[in-house]
């Protein structure tokens, strides 16, 4: 074998090691640089988060201060037997940070019929001017009142009011806020 055939046998080599150490530090860059980029992502969308929740209404349910009025005394009343009532008087507030539009409750008149009643927009600070009878739904030992709305992105929402009877005290309730999608709304 000559000397020409060994220098290209040994620069064959060398060029496939180059080739092959090139081969693994671009695999090495494109994985660092896909979870740069997941990275970046994740954090676009914390950040639009955390936007859309610097304008996001919360809808609460403002009942016990009714109840010096004996407007809630029955439901109380109710509560304290173990039972719990068919509806409460309430006045919705907005204690969020965006106004609530869209907003929408059920009332019910007569035993079974429930009617969608409209409350339109509500500001930040803001509450209905009147009391209105809400229905409560019946879920297990628990009731349920219910209130929709969007925030200025279009974005659904629902603040539920779980109300629980005590037997001897009264009706103790519990506020959560559910973001739901457009198809689930009532």
């Amino acid at each position: 074998m000559m000397i020409t055939d060994w220098i290209q046998a040994i620069s064959m080599v060398v060029l496939v090691v180059v080739t092959g150490i090139y081969a693994w530090r671009t695999h090495v860059i494109s994985k660092a640089t896909k979870e740069q980029a997941d990275a970046s992502v994740e954090m676009a969308e914390e950040m639009r988060k955390q936007r859309y929740d610097t304008v996001r209404p919360v809808i609460d349910f403002k009942w016990r201060d009714y109840f010096d009025a004996n407007i809630n005394r029955v439901a109380w009343m109710e509560g304290i037997a173990g039972k719990t009532p068919s509806e409460l008087s309430c006045k919705l507030r907005n204690v969020g940070f965006g106004s609530a539009i869209e907003l929408y409750s059920y009332t019910k008149i007569g035993q079974d019929t429930h009617h969608k009643h409209d409350f339109g927009t509500l500001k930040v600070g803001g509450e209905i001017d009147d009391w209105v009878a809400l229905s409560v739904s019946q879920e297990g030992n628990s009731g349920v009142l219910e209130a929709y709305y969007k925030d200025i992105h279009d974005n659904p929402y629902k603040s539920i009011l779980e109300v629980y009877p005590v037997k001897g005290e009264g009706l103790r309730s519990e506020l959560r806020l559910e973001k739901v999608q457009e198809d689930e709304l009532p």
